[in-house]
Formats: C-alpha cells, structure tokens, sequence
C-alpha cells in the first residue's frame, strides 16, 4: 500500500508548477485528498481481489470484522470520556501558560502523559485481539491456496514492527500482517461490504 502512495507524493511534487492557479489552498487540499482516497481504495483492491474470495467467504469474515469495528468503537467512546475528564485541567494549563507565562506542572504532564500510554496500551491490546479473531476466521473459512496467495501478498520485512522473530517468517506471521495491514484497515471495510454484495 506504501508504494503506490509513495508513487504519488513523486508524480505530485515534479507535477506541482502544473496544478491550476485559480484554486484555493482549501480547494486543492480537498482535492487531493479525495485523490488520496481513490489511491488508498485502489490499492485495497489490489491487496484483496487476488485472494479471490467468494461473496459466501467474504460475508463470513465481515461478521468477525464488524465485531471488530464495534469493539474498536467502545474503545473510542471510552477514549472520549477519559479526554472529558482531562479536558478542562488541559485548557487550565493552556490559558496559564499563554496568558501567564505559567509552565506547565510536572503533575498534569505526567498525567497525560500517562493516560496516553494507557490508550496506546489498549489499542494494541484490542488489535492484538481483533487479529486473533480474524485469523481464526480466516483459517477456517480460506482454502489453502487463498492462504497461500494472503500470506505471499505483502513484504513481511515492510512490517518489522509486527514480527516477533524477523529471521523466522511463518505463513502465519505473514496472513497475520495481512489482516492488520488490509483488512482491519478502516478504508478496506466498505469496499468489502460492496464486493460481498
């Protein structure tokens, strides 16, 4: 997915000078990213339709992937409320700082400091299990030869972060950082839903 994104940010910079000039700043920005998403949706297709799922398969899988996305929605409503609860010793300090010259107290940035390592300690807890369970629905609802082609469809040293033993790549490791990189991916769900249709 890197890649083509990649590919575009060049083509853009040596396409610059050419870009209309009675556009607005917001307009281009818009623009392109609307661009951006027709990328990102074309990219998804590429990571997706060589696994030549059924519409059968691909309805089961988005059952375990809407649990995901529910589960991924608790957790943000839950993100939320904690940021409530921050919020207004934020803009405390805010206004201290900017109207005072007041420097933060090592109290409120170690708080935030801290619930900010909670919430990026319950994302990947969360990710971890949503990985879990679509790979246990993938392995029974996928033929070998779909396995195959999901497991050889991305680089695994692209995902250095993801893998346990680098040295010790397993079909596993691989179908593993498919479903991370593709399919837990928000952009891919709908563009699923279409082709289980």
């Amino acid at each position: 997915m890197r890649k083509l994104l990649i590919a575009f940010v060049l083509v853009l910079g040596a396409c610059a000078p050419m870009v209309a000039h009675g556009q607005t700043d917001t307009e281009k920005e818009a623009a392109l990213t609307k661009f951006k998403a027709k990328l990102h949706d074309l990219e998804v297709y590429n990571m997706v339709l060589p696994i030549l799922m059924t519409k059968d398969q691909l309805k089961t899988i988005l059952k375990t992937l809407q649990k995901c996305r529910a589960r991924a929605h608790d957790l943000l409503t839950v993100q939320y409320k904690a940021m409530l609860t921050l919020e207004s010793k934020v803009d405390d300090a805010i206004s201290a700082a900017a109207d005072k010259g007041a420097v933060p107290s090592p109290a409120i940035i170690s708080s935030l400091y801290s619930s900010s390592m909670v919430a990026v300690a319950l994302r990947a807890n969360l990710l971890d299990d949503d990985v879990d369970d679509m790979y246990d629905v993938i392995t029974k609802t996928l033929n070998k030869g779909q396995l195959q082609a999901m497991a050889n469809s991305l680089n695994p040293k692209e995902f250095p972060e993801l893998l346990k033993k680098p040295d010790e790549v397993k079909q596993e490791d691989r179908i593993r950082i498919y479903i991370r990189a593709v399919l837990l991916d928000d952009g891919a769900y709908p563009l699923l839903v279409k082709m289980s249709l």
